[in-house]
């Protein structure tokens, strides 16, 4: 092609809402100006903080229960350690870090500025 002349490259219409959200970069992709493309809404409502942070808290209570409830024949296998009782705890901080940081961190999803010219993907230089 000579210089100065664009090419567009063919992109098919979304059908049925597939794609819809996601930007001509991709979810998540980080465009040539430098600023993060928007995320789908699904994208944003899908927190791994959420769910590390609640597995976390889940077995972090089941240990701490069974530790509770451990008799003295299994704390002497243990070298009278209580193992379950002591995971467990260690289990619910790091539970409870991953929700807190979730709750006071929530993701946002960037606001595109209306005067940042928006990169032509299609043009060749």
């Amino acid at each position: 092609m000579p210089p100065g002349v664009r090419q567009e490259l063919f992109r098919p219409p979304a059908a049925a809402g597939i794609g819809a959200g996601v930007s001509k970069y991709g979810a998540g992709h980080i465009n040539p100006s430098g600023a993060e493309a928007p995320q789908s809404a699904a994208a944003k409502l899908f927190d791994l903080r959420v769910l590390i942070g609640g597995l976390f808290l889940l077995y972090g209570v089941m240990l701490t229960v069974a530790g509770l409830f451990t008799s003295s024949r299994e704390l002497a296998k243990a070298s009278h350690i209580n193992i379950n009782l002591w995971m467990g705890l260690g289990m619910l901080v790091i539970g409870a870090f991953f929700t807190t940081w979730w709750r006071l961190r929530p993701l946002q999803r960037p606001e595109p500025q209306p005067d940042e010219p928006q990169p032509d993907i299609g043009a060749s230089h």
